[in-house]
């Protein structure tokens, strides 16, 4: 069996190696080798950022990555504290069956500007002037559309489902931001 093993990895190294001889840019792309921050700044555009999130237990960890710049940070907000608010917010956004509109839950706009502020805000002047924010999200904020986040404190009162006009008054992320969400 180990003798099987060994040839079977030399076939192996050799499809590779004719992959890299013939076809460099397939082998790369194939490969899984992540992209270097130059390569990554090198595909951005002047008015576009790159920020990634990587979530564990009691932190999250960001890296923004803009044509000429890059940041990296880490905030106590973990997977548990995103979880809670994203499941808040799809309460809202897929309430399940329902028979008429006073079952669906009112839209939880603390938790949306609470996401935005931990996760999005502060960071915001490592891309000031940037219309294009391409995210790479991890965990919880993968089952949420991103612009559904709200950039301001809400001062506008809806109590009843009469009121449902009122959110276009809201500061929506994606009012702020062309979104692209990258897996």
């Amino acid at each position: 069996a180990v003798g099987r093993k060994d040839k079977l990895e030399a076939k192996i190294k050799a499809v590779d190696a004719k992959l890299l001889s013939k076809f460099p840019e397939y082998f790369e792309l194939s490969s899984g080798k992540p992209a270097s921050i130059r390569e990554i700044q090198g595909l951005l555009g002047s008015d576009e950022a790159l920020k990634s999130f990587v979530v564990t237990e009691q932190s999250t960890f960001i890296w923004i990555v803009t044509k000429t710049g890059f940041h990296f940070d880490r905030v106590d907000f973990g997977r548990d504290d995103i979880d809670q608010a994203v499941s808040n917010l799809r309460k809202s956004l897929d309430p399940g069956p329902i028979s008429n509109l006073s079952q669906v839950p009112l839209f939880d706009r603390t938790s949306a500007f609470d996401l935005y502020e931990k996760l999005f805000q502060p960071y915001e002047k490592y891309y000031p002037e940037k219309r294009h924010l391409m995210v790479i999200p991890d965990g919880g904020l993968s089952n949420i559309p991103l612009g559904v986040l709200i950039t301001a404190p809400s001062n506008n009162p809806i109590k009843s489902h009469e009121n449902f006009s009122r959110y276009r008054h809201e500061n929506w992320f994606a009012k702020k931001y062309a979104l692209t969400v990258l897996p």
